[in-house]
């Protein structure tokens, strides 16, 4: 890169990150809007255990790697999926918090979950935001998006970066995963998974003899990631985890 490239460069990442600065006082507010929400009732029982999910989750808006992705998002068409991003953000901070990981861990697993979809900025939005069952051909065009938020964020500067793996890998089983799939995303998949089940969709969802219209209750989430685990798509050992601190939640509330 010549030292013109890179002066352009460094400008147009100091207008990322001065646009990000000015509203994250916006995310914060849907990340507090979210915490009221049911499903964080069976991850953090407690309100400081609330105060220190966001507390976490502000420091994260920080991050180089998150202020790049959360620019990019911030255009109307990207809604959806930059408040799926602040979800899954907020229920991987949930899940270190509820296991008393330390502040690295819970940085990381609200990083990794806030990137996870990065991709999905390059999938046509009527694809994204389709009302209704995606088709086998729509889906396989869907499926890009795991790998083409990985090339960006590498291409981008991020190659160094530990966090960046998740959005290639938070779909194990994906045609383009080849080999191991790192801890982190194995995570982030059953976070995202959690996450987009107990959010709202326009269209009808199944589950055994289940029609759930808009979203699934938290609970009724938890019993899809045990199937999804039983057909080898999610890590037993995470989502056991995860089952086991939804259930804890309904002796203390």
């Amino acid at each position: 890169m010549s030292s013109k490239d890179y002066e352009i460069s460094k400008q147009k990442s100091s207008r990322i990150f001065v646009t990000i600065d000015q509203e994250k006082e916006q995310l914060l507010a849907y990340a507090k809007k979210l915490m009221r929400e049911p499903k964080f009732e069976i991850l953090v029982w407690t309100e400081e255990a609330k105060k220190k999910v966001l507390h976490y989750f502000e420091r994260i808006l920080d991050d180089p790697c998150v202020k790049y992705v959360a620019w990019h998002l911030r255009k109307p068409k990207h809604k959806s999926v930059l408040y799926h991003s602040i979800d899954v953000a907020l229920i991987g901070i949930s899940y270190a918090v509820a296991n008393k990981h330390d502040e690295a861990t819970c940085l990381l697993y609200g990083k990794g979950g806030f990137i996870h979809d990065n991709g999905k900025r390059f999938i046509p939005v009527d694809i994204i935001n389709k009302p209704e069952k995606l088709n086998d051909e729509e889906f396989s065009v869907m499926r890009l998006h795991a790998p083409f938020g990985y090339d960006d964020l590498s291409g981008a500067g991020f190659e160094d970066d530990v966090a960046i793996a998740c959005t290639s890998e938070h779909h194990p089983t994906y045609p383009h995963i080849s080999g191991d799939v790192s801890e982190l995303g194995k995570l982030v998949a059953v976070f995202d998974s959690f996450g987009a089940l107990t959010e709202y969709r326009p269209y009808p969802r199944y589950f055994k003899k289940l029609i759930v219209e808009g979203s699934f209750k938290p609970n009724e989430a938890l019993e899809v990631l045990v199937e999804d685990m039983k057909e080898g798509k999610l890590d037993a050992k995470i989502v056991q985890r995860f089952v086991s601190i939804g259930e804890i939640s309904r002796y203390i509330h």
